[in-house]
C-alpha cells in the first residue's frame, strides 16, 4: 500500500474527529492532502521514510503536516515559540542537542506512578541558536533528525507501561513533542496532540 493511501485510510485512528471535520483555508484535510504540491509530497515522503527508520513514520508525517503543511514556506518559522523547520523544532532544544551541551539528569515519579526523567541542559548561545534556526528552515533532513531525537527522548523519559488508561501512546508522544516532560498537564500540549 502506498504511503498516501495508508495515511488516508489511517486518518480515523490518527486524528481527532474534530480535526477531521475541521477545514484549513476552507479545505477539508482530504482536499488539502490531495492538493499537495510536488515539493510538499517530497517532504511528506521524507517524513514517512525517515520516520520509518525509527518506528515513527505516522508520527513524523503527522507532525510535518501539523507544523508546516509539509514545508509551506510561510509556515517554516513560528517566532512566538520560537521554533521552525518542517517539523517545528524548538530552536533552543535543537541547539542544545546539536552542540551537545552539558546536561544533568533527575528522575522522578508522578502521582500516577509514571517515572519521568528530567534533563537540565546548559543554554545555547544566540549564535548557536541562529545557526540551528537557519539550518532547520532550509534542511528538512536536519529538521527530521531533531524531530526524531525529541520523540526518542520521550520514549526514554517515560515508562509507557504505566500510562493512565485512556491516554494513548501516540497522543502522549505528540503532546510530549510539543510540551515536554509535563506535557499532559500543559493545556497547549494536550490541544496540540488533540489537533493532530
Amino acid at each position: 500500500m502506498k504511503r498516501g493511501t495508508f495515511i488516508l485510510l489511517s486518518t480515523g485512528a490518527m486524528f481527532s474527529p474534530s480535526l477531521i471535520l475541521a477545514t484549513i483555508k476552507k479545505k477539508t484535510l482530504l482536499e488539502e492532502w490531495n492538493d499537495l504540491t510536488e515539493p510538499q509530497q517530497a517532504i511528506r515522503d521524507l517524513a514517512w521514510d525517515y520516520g520509518d527508520r525509527y518506528g515513527f513514520e505516522k508520527t513524523l508525517t503527522a507532525i510535518a503536516w501539523q507544523e508546516s503543511s509539509f514545508g509551506l514556506p510561510k509556515k517554516l518559522e513560528n517566532p512566538s515559540e520560537p521554533s521552525g523547520g518542517v517539523f517545528g523544532n524548538g530552536y533552543t532544544t535543537a541547539a542544545r542537542r546539536h552542540f551537545n551541551l552539558p546536561v544533568t539528569r533527575k528522575d522522578w515519579v508522578d502521582k500516577e506512578g509514571i517515572t519521568h526523567i528530567e534533563m537540565d541542559y546548559a543554554l545555547p548561545t544566540e549564535k548557536q541558536k541562529a545557526y540551528v534556526r537557519d539550518r532547520l528552515k532550509v534542511e528538512p533532513l536536519f529538521s527530521a533528525h531533531h524531530a526524531i531525537l525529541q520523540l526518542q527522548e520521550a520514549t526514554r523519559r517515560t515508562d509507557f507501561t504505566k500510562l493512565l488508561e485512556g491516554i494513548k501512546r501516540w497522543k502522549y508522544m505528540w503532546a510530549y513533542y510539543n510540551g515536554g516532560t509535563n506535557c499532559m498537564k500543559e493545556p497547549l500540549a494536550v490541544k496540540y496532540a488533540d489537533d493532530i
